[in-house]
């Protein structure tokens, strides 16, 4: 064989390689593009549908733009369900989450308003109160049970006296 045929197939055999390491390659790029493509396609989907739920609810709340009473079956058309969660007292202050699920929607939430500095202020003094009311209470349970204890000495040593005298 001449040399120029060794280089021939040499050639040839590296073009092949590189093929195939293209195409493995290429592949692999082609199986990411696919798994995004429908990734995006279900998120696609999800806009779709929130958009279709959106719409439905704007449907609803156009139906009833103008109405002087509200009533139990407007509130029922609305609602999906309310959730209401075990009070919290933690803070000092009872504390109840109520979740809103609203049909088409979901889950409500309500904005939380910005308490104002007058707010703010009487928050504070209405704290004040509580604490020296605790502190209070807590002075007057510590006297009541220094003189019940003291009452039962006393009680005690009367029964000791008159048992002694007795006996």
């Amino acid at each position: 064989m001449c040399p120029f045929h060794y280089i021939t197939l040499f050639s040839v055999h590296q073009i092949w390689e590189d093929g195939k390491a293209l195409s493995a390659e290429y592949e692999a790029e082609q199986e990411q593009l696919e798994a995004e493509i429908t990734a995006q396609q279900t998120e696609i989907e999800g806009y779709e549908l929130d958009s279709d739920k959106v719409s439905q609810f704007m449907e609803l709340a156009k139906k009833y733009t103008d109405f002087s009473v509200l009533t139990v079956p407007m509130i029922n058309e609305f609602i999906d369900k309310i959730i209401v969660h075990a009070p919290d007292k933690s803070s000092g202050v009872r504390v109840q989450e109520v979740e809103i699920f609203l049909n088409f929607i979901g889950n409500f939430e309500l904005p939380i308003p910005e308490p104002t500095p007058e707010e703010l202020e009487e928050l504070k003094k209405i704290q004040l109160k509580r604490k020296r009311n605790r502190e209070a209470v807590n002075r007057y349970q510590t006297k009541m049970k220094e003189k019940r204890r003291l009452a039962a000495q006393q009680a005690k040593e009367q029964k000791k006296t008159v048992d002694e005298e007795s006996a």
